[in-house]
């Protein structure tokens, strides 16, 4: 099995000068870039696609820690690789420019896609965002019942990243990285009995923490009349491709086919994209 998700990708507080994302990722393309953020080297090579997609492959190079090889019941022997050397652990993925979306293969041995936002950060020198896309029924809840009382959160922290901009949850990521902890969990909210309000920039923030990789995320609203509608779970709610015929780390395939599968996938997802697309529009206008 094979899970393809779909991420947002977008400019952090962009100015009249900011190129476009497309243009961004365009000057990558052609070459290999290396990619050191002190945990394991990593690599990414960008390539042109028919119809103005970018094909990427992220590749994380795991030393080998003295791994032997060989059969059950046989003698090991070591894999011997120089010691600049390592073992690839990659993800496949492809860019559309359309509605800047990314299509990531996952591999739970290689690299997340925050790691690859934070990749695309270093090499491009700009304040990237990365955030899975939400299915329409959860944006809907957010944009058009506003009243969030409440957010739940669980999610690995780490003193390596840059926990980018003025928002309340950076802000509050970027003091609890400091402690040594590898995952905070924690709540906000507000007591109805004391105020009648509702937490505030609620997508934005929502956004930055689904694209920094929380593994827990909830919120629980109330509609305009003080009713509580259901807790909304926002990693029950990602819009994924599920692949039951196909093993990325199992099946060989070359890097075009992939990329097949990856273009197919997203084509699958596309109305449901859109659909997403125009409920934000409409609830921006």
């Amino acid at each position: 099995m094979t899970t393809i998700e779909f991420l947002q990708l977008y400019h952090i507080k962009p100015n009249a000068d900011t190129p476009a994302i497309s243009t961004c990722l365009e000057s990558l393309v052609g070459n290999t870039h290396i990619f050191n953020n002190q945990d394991f080297s990593r690599d990414l090579a960008l390539i042109e696609l028919p119809n103005g997609v970018i094909g990427g492959l992220f590749r994380k190079v795991r030393p080998d820690d003295g791994i032997e090889y060989g059969q059950a019941g046989g003698q090991s022997k070591p894999l011997e690789l120089a010691d600049d050397e390592g073992i690839f652990e990659s993800n496949h993925f492809a860019y559309f420019p359309q509605y800047n979306i990314i299509a990531y293969i996952r591999n739970r041995h290689a690299n997340t896609h925050t790691q690859l936002r934070e990749c695309l950060k270093s090499l491009l020198g700009k304040r990237i965002g990365m955030t899975p896309m939400l299915q329409k029924s959860s944006i809907e809840a957010l944009l058009f019942k506003k009243n969030v009382v409440e957010i739940s959160c669980s999610m690995p922290v780490s003193s390596l990243f840059v926990y980018d901009g003025n928002m309340w949850s950076n802000q509050a990521l970027s003091a609890l990285s400091q402690s040594g902890a590898n995952t905070v969990d924690f709540t906000v909210k507000i007591d109805r009995r004391k105020q009648n309000g509702w937490l505030s920039n609620t997508m934005e923030n929502i956004n930055n923490m689904m694209g920094l990789g929380a593994n827990k995320l909830t919120a629980k609203v109330k509609d305009l009349d003080g009713n509580e509608v259901s807790p909304i779970d926002f990693l029950a709610n990602k819009i994924l491709y599920i692949d039951q015929n196909f093993s990325y780390t199992k099946d060989k395939k070359d890097s075009q086919a992939i990329f097949q599968k990856i273009i197919d996938a997203y084509l699958d997802k596309l109305d449901e994209i859109e659909e997403v697309h125009r409920t934000c529009y409409m609830a921006t206008y």
